[in-house]
């Protein structure tokens, strides 16, 4: 179940030196060394952090540079590297640690010649049987262990480019990272390190290095406790409170990216902080290439410009020729969902196809991009531009037309064999399309198995990726957050000061204009743990409403604004047992954990009298808890239910028991406050600051789901207007009742207004 509650602040203190790992020796090559200074010869000795540990300069001459990498910069304030022009080292003739099991070595390093064997840095002397060290062999990058043992990367680097090179043992398991991407697992020969260490060559001379080196550590840890993210490869960026992350977090995501790093080639999930169950999290991305890792982020943009993101926001570009971020996710199941925002750049008749996100390999995969130019099968003509999702073999196609240069929302689920492709948090197109994908390999910017082939050009941010198909209503709140509080300013009036003064857990003044969302003007007055950020849903039967309902002028009252609008709920149903229609307008938004004592605050206006030809007399739901039991209220029509003549009353009942009725007739065409208290079994009506009735209902309902114009069952829908929703955690009294009410009525009205006597 979602998490709703004040928003989720996400700070990432990301340090160099992680309390998981012990440091062995650290060597910075210049910054520690006084008198070093770039393009002089290197200090004999230099020095590791914290000055207990030296290394000599065991031949030729090594020479301090200004060339560093930016991440060994950001993460270390290095400012200075080392040039090695071959045959050069620096040495000790002791091994730094002896450990060999659970240890790591890492380093910067940019070569200038590919050829041969060159030994970065390494720990122990090959000649002496045992040790381990940093090769770099005809360009690719490896890390050997003696006795007779190496880990390879497959992967190859280029001459004049940083590189951040580590070889990690964890509990008798080694893994080469190349800028953070892991190799596939070896269990290395083992033996105790001795005979030296060294940075440039093997500590007796051989296999020299011809480049530069910075920030050289050497490291150990308990069994289990090293950690990607102890490397200084790993981005020491900090992503501030945004809603929109926390409404996604709140879903339990397998990976979140939402790819903000300005440093270092990795790209963070977020998840790993908010979903401890044993598959999530952990699921840091890297930056690439094609397949090689690359040594910086890729060029920076501002992203989506919507309150529901931190100001400052930035995303990826990717540049249509070889950018993409990749990680194996761990997905198995035959349900997932991959979210995210694009912005697209070029036209569709400038590219075949591109893919901006997809799963699996050359064995089975699914792509998710847009339609260019192709027009075979199975794609068709005149679907430039559109969304789909191909598996190889067959294709789901959207029905919208991408906007370029501009941020599209994008979600697709697949449950089982059925894509759905959402823009926008509107459903943009469903069909039938076989599941192919058989691992977790997961693109960010191209298509998975054919990399190169149709990668996307443009922007890229907030990459989620969930293992199950996600409901239309998790995507279109979702989507909301990120335009939370994104509706014209709603002005402070008398009656919202008094609503507002008393706490509410939600409080909507439901004045949108345009998009489908009612804000919650509780989060920004209530910063205890529990209030805010409750936004609701405009809804068309069960689905997001693509823009905001019809409205009217609100309660034409001293306490409102002038211009104060509210939303016409049209109470559209099938005629048979009260069932909603596909047109049906209402609302819903989901509260923290709440217990029996609570209060529902509201002004209704209904259009309809619940007579047999307008909905068969049944009664009309206006604002209702739960689900399939509830608490609900609702106005009376022709049906006597409960022994009882409910036309026009108002009527709160639980789905099990008798019902608590009003006994006042309210007219159509008119504005009423209404507000209904629960206190355990207990509940009292209000009628425009009044008691209306009271009497004993035990509550039933299961959730905290609130709806408005409809039974939280969804029938009988109700048809009318309605403005100022709120909801509290507490009783309200019968004089904050009465009070909220006479701040309504502060002043003459401002038009004509029939009110119940």
């Amino acid at each position: 179940m979602k998490i709703h509650g004040s928003l989720l602040v996400i700070w990432l203190g990301l340090t160099a030196a992680n309390a998981a790992i012990t440091v062995d020796a650290h060597f910075r090559l210049g910054e520690n060394d006084p008198g070093a200074a770039a393009g002089q010869p290197g200090q004999n000795p230099t020095r590791d952090v914290t000055g207990t540990l030296s290394l000599s300069i065991g031949a030729g001459a090594p020479t301090n540079s200004s060339l560093v990498s930016a991440p060994a910069a950001a993460h270390t304030g290095s400012t200075l590297s080392m040039q090695f022009p071959g045959a050069t080292r620096y040495t000790t003739n002791v091994a730094l640690n002896a450990s060999t099991d659970n240890y790591g070595l890492e380093a910067w390093f940019r070569p200038e010649s590919l050829s041969g064997s060159q030994i970065i840095a390494m720990n122990g002397n090959g000649n002496a049987g045992a040790g381990y060290g940093l090769w770099l062999y005809n360009g690719a990058f490896r890390a050997i262990k003696y006795p007779a043992s190496y880990l390879s990367s497959g992967l190859s680097a280029t001459a004049g480019q940083w590189y951040h090179l580590a070889l990690v043992v964890t509990s008798g398991v080694g893994r080469v990272y190349v800028n953070g991407l892991a190799s596939d697992p070896l269990i290395p020969t083992t033996g105790v390190p001795s005979g030296g260490f060294a940075i440039g060559s093997e500590p007796n001379g051989n296999n020299p290095f011809n480049g530069y080196v910075d920030e050289v550590r050497l490291f150990h840890f308990n069994p289990g406790e090293f950690r990607f993210s102890d490397l200084l490869v790993y981005p020491t960026n900090r992503w501030p409170e945004a809603a929109y992350t926390a409404e996604v977090l709140g879903d339990d995501p397998v990976a979140l990216y939402r790819l903000n790093e300005t440093e270092g080639p990795i790209a963070v999930d977020l998840a790993t902080n908010a979903a401890p169950s044993a598959q999530q999290g952990a699921q840091d991305a890297v930056y690439r290439k094609l397949t090689v890792p690359v040594g910086e982020t890729l060029t920076t943009v501002a992203g989506p410009p919507l309150v529901g993101f931190e100001a400052g926001n930035t995303a990826p570009y990717f540049d249509g020729i070889d950018d993409n971020v990749y990680q194996v996710l761990p997905l198995s199941g035959s349900s997932y969902s991959i979210e995210l925002w694009v912005r697209p750049y070029r036209l569709p008749t400038t590219f075949v196809m591109e893919y901006f996100a997809g799963l699996g390999d050359n064995t089975g995969f699914d792509a998710i991009g847009i339609v260019g130019k192709y027009t075979g099968l199975p794609i068709g003509e005149g679907n430039a531009g559109k969304l789909v999702v191909f598996n190889g073999v067959g294709a789901v196609i959207g029905s919208t037309v991408l906007a370029t240069n501009s941020w599209n929302h994008v979600a697709v689920t697949r449950n089982d064999n059925t894509v759905s492709l959402y823009i926008n948090s509107v459903l943009d197109g469903s069909g039938t399309l076989t599941r192919r994908v058989s691992n977790g390999k997961f693109i960010i910017g191209d298509r998975p198995d054919t990399l190169g082939t149709h990668p996307f050009g443009g922007d890229i941010d907030e990459v989620v990726v969930y293992d199950r198909a996600l409901t239309a209503e998790d995507i279109g709140s979702h989507y909301g957050h990120a335009y939370l509080g994104d509706s014209p300013p709603a002005t402070s009036t008398p009656y919202s000061r008094a609503v507002l003064a008393d706490d509410p857990l939600a409080y909507y003044r439901m004045n949108e204009t345009s998009k489908p969302f009612m804000a919650d003007m509780a989060a920004t007055a209530s910063p205890s743990a529990q209030k805010g950020a409750q936004m609701g849903l405009y809804r068309t039967q069960f689905a997001l409403l693509p823009g905001a309902l019809d409205r009217a002028a609100g309660p034409l009252l001293k306490g409102f604004e002038a211009g104060n609008s509210a939303p016409f709920f049209n109470g559209a149903w099938t005629g048979n047992e009260g069932q909603l229609s596909t047109t049906n307008s209402n609302a819903k938004a989901t509260m923290p954990p709440m217990g029996t004592n609570y209060s529902m605050e509201v002004w209704i206006n209904s259009t309809r009298l619940g007579d047999t030809a307008g909905n068969g007399g049944y009664l009309q739901y206006f604002m209702g808890r739960g689900g399939a039991m509830f608490d609900t209220l609702a106005v009376g029509g022709e049906k006597v239910f409960w022994g009882a003549n409910l036309l026009g009353k108002l009527v709160m009942w639980n789905n099990v028991n008798t019902a608590v009725i009003g006994t006042s007739v309210m007219a159509t065409q008119t504005w009423y406050h209404v507000v209904a208290t629960r206190q355990d079994e207990t509940v009292s009506l209000y009628l425009n600051g009044e008691p209306e009735a009271s009497g004993t209902l035990p509550p039933t309902f299961s959730n905290s789901d609130f709806y408005l114009g409809t039974r939280p069952n969804n029938v009988y829908p109700f048809q009318g207007y309605m403005d100022e929703a709120a909801i509290y955690d507490r009783v309200l009294t019968a004089e904050e009742v009465r009070a909220h009410y006479q701040m309504a009525l502060r002043g003459p009205p401002r038009g004509t207004v029939i009110m119940i006597p």
